[in-house]
């Protein structure tokens, strides 16, 4: 049988933030994998069976964004980047060619301000486009820039497919207007086959927590750091640490001072981003994963939910998290974890408590029901069945 030839494009290929799109493409079945992007990011996710077009309009794009168009000279350079596409043609007409060249049957845009930028691509190729929906381009997208709000319109007319990651981002992309017959839940997952179950001892009134995020408004540390204030006389044995990059300009350092000016220098660590081959490893040192995720105030979320909470459950490591989007989905409260109302430090405070009290027996009963939680609902393979179902039927349904 012939697989099936799917361009899939990104803004970036590919952060170590979204490994969870390397495993969803890595697993999709009898599909040859084709991957177009503006930049190239040397990282660990370069599958030696996927197929990838060159870009070399990508370090012209970065130039062109850099450049300030009130300045005289910046305005000349932009005006000249801009021209060159008619010498030398762009981005787009390289990926139109590369299509028809291979054959290319579907058109997978990952990310909605990505669809929007390539959406002509499918049309000129006469073949389905498949838009996947992530987080920030839920909502944020258009609060930051509203002329987003007329540009979903146009894609949920043209597009073939939308895909999103649970329940939430269903009805989200719905109130915007996206008919309900075009949206698909395809959940992320992991490949738990591949985790080990990391063996921990819990004794009561002790409590080792992590969080392993970017340190962005939406991942919630700021509640975290409140939580542990308010605690930490009734409950000394608790260390939290943070490891993560800074995303959003002196986010860690504005954190580092809350724990300074809450005396919490003894508790509370920060580490910086590690490798995504090291996460299983650097989770087996801590007890419970906390993760209080929540709408920030330019309406960033997690659109779905973060897949590192599926990676914590696999190794055996209970959570810590919120009812925040999709998160009640991939962890089940009072089995897998303990969720609380987002950005309620009253509520989190008890999570932990619990957490920290807790015997070791009821620790494993955590434990043992996220590892069979993940494996039933997440597993990698099965979930990019459900995505390679819809990429069959829409081309079966195409004119």
């Amino acid at each position: 049988m012939n697989k099936l030839k799917v361009l899939h494009l990104f803004n970036s290929y590919l952060p170590q933030t979204e490994n969870w799109a390397y495993n969803l493409l890595s697993a999709l079945p009898n599909s040859e994998i084709h991957i177009g992007a503006k930049k190239y990011l040397k990282n660990n996710f370069y599958n030696p069976q996927f197929h990838f077009t060159d870009n070399l309009f990508g370090p012209f794009d970065q130039i062109d964004r850099r450049l300030d168009k009130k300045n005289i000279s910046d305005l000349l350079k932009k005006l000249a980047l801009q021209a060159m596409p008619l010498l030398f043609g762009n981005l787009e007409e390289s990926l139109i060619n590369y299509g028809k060249r291979e054959k290319i049957q579907l058109v997978h845009a990952h990310f909605a301000d990505n669809a929007w930028y390539f959406k002509n691509i499918a049309r000129r190729l006469e073949v389905p486009f498949f838009v996947s929906f992530y987080g920030w381009d839920y909502e944020k997208l258009p609060h930051v820039k509203p002329e987003y709000a007329g540009h979903l319109k146009k894609l949920f007319k043209t597009a073939d497919q939308f895909i999103c990651e649970g329940r939430h981002g269903a009805s989200v992309l719905a109130a915007h207007g996206c008919p309900e017959a075009k949206i698909a839940i395809v959940p992320l997952g992991i490949q738990p086959d591949k985790i080990d179950f990391i063996p921990r001892k819990k004794l009561p009134n002790q409590l080792k927590l992590v969080q392993i995020a970017s340190f962005t408004e939406k991942k919630g540390h700021y509640y975290t750091i409140e939580a542990l204030a308010s605690i930490i006389q009734e409950c000394p044995n608790i260390e939290l640490t943070f490891i993560g990059n800074d995303n959003e300009l002196r986010r860690r350092e504005k954190l580092e001072q809350q724990v300074l000016k809450l005396d919490l220098s003894s508790h509370v660590h920060f580490l910086p981003a590690i490798d995504y081959a090291d996460l299983y490893t650097t989770l087996g040192a801590y007890d419970v994963f906390i993760h209080p995720s929540c709408y920030a105030e330019d309406r960033d979320c997690e659109g779905g939910a973060p897949v590192v909470l599926l990676d914590a459950q696999a190794t055996g490591m209970p959570i810590i998290s919120t009812t925040h989007c999709d998160i009640p989905d991939e962890v089940i409260h009072k089995q897998t974890g303990l969720l609380s109302t987002e950005k309620n430090i009253l509520e989190l405070v008890q999570n932990i408590k619990v957490f920290y009290q807790m015997d070791n027996d009821t620790y494993q009963c955590f434990a043992r029901n996220g590892r069979n939680h993940v494996e039933k609902n997440y597993d990698i393979s099965k979930n990019a069945l459900g995505l390679k179902y819809l990429y069959d039927k829409i081309i079966s349904e195409f004119k």
